[in-house]
């Protein structure tokens, strides 16, 4: 009769956290990141709306110079850990463009506690010797609700855009077969940073360098 109590209460836990992750799966993630790297300024500092699964694609570009950076990142739906936080996969590739080629110089992924800052630090792929990442990310869970009024408040001017800079990230070029993705990025000026552009694509919504911008 024990065994059979302890069973069962092991059957509602596990039906307790299926339904959990079941109800979580279906929001927004507000992703913070802020990415500092070696001898590259400025830092990344971006707010990501994404869905989960879904990859955002941010690219800081410089109007004149052929020198850019690039993050993108997808969530994991959450699930429920064995100690009841709600954890999610965050998986993040940091690249970064000389001339028309876009290099891949670290891809992390870390298991994050939703609302909580997890921080992590590596080496970079980079022609710099000892080159490292220093990267921090909070993901926090919302509704379609609470992110109408996030970001109902905010005016932007985006614009729809082609960029040829989106294709599958190779060991060391993200450059070849690019694929244009019409329709789904957004482009604007930096407010703080001279010469930079802000891009964003695969996202709901996107803020670094001190602007925003919703993917049409």
């Amino acid at each position: 009769m024990r065994y059979a109590l302890v069973a069962l209460l092991f059957l509602q836990a596990v039906l307790l956290s299926s339904a959990s992750a079941a109800s979580l799966a279906g929001s927004l993630y507000r992703v913070e990141v802020t990415l500092h790297r070696t001898g590259v300024e400025p830092a990344m500092q971006s707010t990501v709306f994404v869905e989960p699964s879904k990859e955002a694609v941010l690219s800081l570009l410089h109007e004149s110079d052929p020198i850019g950076n690039q993050l993108r990142l997808s969530v994991e739906p959450p699930f429920v850990a064995p100690n009841g936080k709600s954890v999610a996969n965050v998986r993040v590739q940091v690249l970064e463009q000389v001339g028309r080629d876009w290099s891949l110089r670290a891809s992390p992924s870390l298991g994050v506690e939703l609302g909580k800052e997890a921080t992590l630090e590596g080496p970079l792929t980079s022609s710099i010797q000892g080159a490292r990442y220093s990267l921090s990310v909070r993901a926090t869970l919302v509704t379609a609700d609470e992110f109408k009024q996030l970001t109902g408040k905010v005016a932007t001017a985006s614009v729809p855009c082609e960029y040829g800079m989106l294709a599958p990230v190779g060991k060391q070029s993200a450059s070849d077969g690019a694929s244009k993705r019409g329709g789904l990025c957004c482009r604007v000026p930096c407010t703080t940073g001279y010469n930079w552009v802000l891009t964003c694509c695969g996202a709901v919504y996107c803020c670094d360098c001190g602007s925003c911008c919703y993917p049409p």
